[in-house]
């Protein structure tokens, strides 16, 4: 995805990451000691001040907990469909070595 970020849109995300792991996502307030912000305990990823940042920012967060849930549903489905693609492959596989006399 950096690769992506980078070739597409001349962004190195590397920086993104850094600046977003020491500011508030609220207030943008910048923190010298990165251990002080608060994390989201549910993405573990957006960093705040304190309570009242977070309660500020939730509107606009939840989208991102919306976002994360979707492409993980999606994640689970395409694993789902590819598990039973290949077990109806082989299964269809040991059919085909059965009727031509051979096992397995």
């Amino acid at each position: 995805m950096g690769d992506f970020m980078k070739n597409n849109f001349s962004v190195d995300t590397s920086s993104l990451q850094t600046k977003q792991s020491v500011e508030c996502w609220w207030c943008r307030k910048v923190s010298t000691d990165p251990e002080a912000l608060k994390t989201c305990t549910v993405c573990k990823v957006a960093k705040y001040c304190g309570r009242d940042c977070q309660r500020q920012e939730w509107k606009v967060h939840k989208l991102l907990h919306q976002e994360l849930d979707h492409t993980r549903r999606l994640l689970k489905d395409n694993e789902d469909e590819e598990r039973e693609r290949e077990q109806s492959e082989a299964e269809e596989k040991e059919k085909v070595l059965q009727s031509l006399g051979k096992k397995p």
